[in-house]
């Protein structure tokens, strides 16, 4: 999307525009918007294409900016957000280019983690938890990771194999999903599949 950011005002039933504007820095930081997440206090994550992810509130000024990727060496100058997620603990999640970056509620620190794969980095695509706790990192071409936080590292790989009918089907992982039954479901544009690790 590359027309900023819309928002809908149902008592006065008109929808508000936020767009980039040069000469205003509490404006919104470009127009090209990748992905939105509303956390349980009710402000908006925005995630952009080449830019850090800021936090929206309805309270002036209403964008700021996160101290956010410090200490990626993949993102080659962009800084693509793919994905933002709120854990159980309140804790943002961000995807990026070949990372993963980890926030507080409040935005003030975050904390950057490599998601390795066979020597090159990934971009994080999705993230979800599951309803025993585990945390899951779908990626772009490297497969499924089972996220360890404590230690800041993939606790298991999965990853496509073709001799191997039980593995995943793509090592592109686009979106991740808990059913209701708690199952795993792992997705990409054309295809979905239940995940059953078995490590």
């Amino acid at each position: 999307m590359s027309d900023g950011l819309l928002r809908l005002d149902r008592e006065n039933a008109k929808v508000i525009r936020y767009r980039n504007d040069p000469a205003s820095p509490d404006s919104l930081p470009e127009n090209r918007i990748t992905t939105l997440l509303e956390d349980r206090e009710g402000d908006i994550w925005v995630g952009f294409g080449a830019l850090p992810p800021i936090l929206f509130t309805p309270r002036p000024p209403p964008f700021k900016s996160l101290p956010f990727d410090s200490g990626n060496r993949a993102n080659l100058g962009e800084r693509l957000v793919d994905v933002i997620f709120q854990d159980r603990q309140g804790a943002l999640w961000i995807g990026t280019t070949g990372a993963l970056d980890r926030c507080d509620s409040t935005g003030r620190r975050c904390t950057h983690f490599d998601i390795p794969g066979r020597g090159v980095a990934s971009d994080v695509l999705s993230i979800a938890e599951d309803t025993s706790g585990n945390f899951w990192v779908g990626t772009s071409g490297q497969g499924l990771c089972r996220f360890d936080r404590i230690a800041g590292k993939c606790q298991a790989l999965f990853r496509h194999a073709n001799q191997d009918p039980s593995s995943i089907s793509n090592d592109t992982v686009s979106c991740l999903l808990i059913g209701h039954d708690g199952a795993l479901w792992a997705g990409k544009r054309r295809w979905s599949e239940q995940v059953r690790p078995r490590n």
